[in-house]
């Protein structure tokens, strides 16, 4: 389950068995999404590129969404971007893909944690946390696991800036 917008009149959720609703600033309606697998995570740079991530992935091009095939059987809970060019999801056992503008890549982690959330500042500075008390941090174009101090999920991270991050997980991890 996700949610996202761009604002006020632009708001766009995702859930179960291919669920989309779009919020126009006074009603939600229901859109086609082409699947009825289960999603997860909605980002977009704009209106016209939009992103869902969960047991597949597709992209709205303003008017229709299309499936993407991006070589993963992998579950993705979590999606965020900078730009149309530098867009991130995580999933099941350790998966992060990289979305470059063009195509979908797999990035090595060396993990089969679940990564639950991923988000960053920029692109270059980016964490993503899961399962076992995971953080990764997207260092020189490489991923890198960093302590947490917890065992516990994680399950949320938002950062404002390189020196504040906030992770959240279960058991009143924060």
């Amino acid at each position: 389950l996700g949610v996202w917008g761009l604002n006020k009149d632009n708001v766009w959720a995702v859930g179960r068995s291919g669920t989309i609703l779009k919020y126009d600033g006074t009603n939600w309606n229901p859109q086609a999404s082409g699947t009825t697998k289960n999603l997860a995570s909605i980002w977009g740079p704009d209106l016209n590129n939009i992103w869902v991530v969960g047991a597949t992935i597709i992209n709205f091009n303003g008017n229709n969404w299309s499936h993407i095939n991006a070589d993963t059987t992998n579950y993705l809970y979590s999606l965020w971007g900078v730009d149309k060019d530098n867009i991130w999801a995580v999933g099941s056992s350790g998966a992060i893909l990289k979305f470059d503008g063009t195509k979908w890549s797999k990035q090595v982690t060396n993990i089969n944690s679940t990564l639950f959330s991923v988000h960053g500042v920029d692109a270059k500075n980016i964490w993503a946390v899961g399962t076992g008390g995971e953080i990764l941090v997207y260092d020189n174009n490489l991923w890198r696991s960093e302590l947490s101090g917890s065992t516990e999920f994680l399950t949320a991270v938002f950062a404002t800036d390189v020196n504040n991050i906030f992770v959240v997980g279960y058991s009143g991890t924060r």
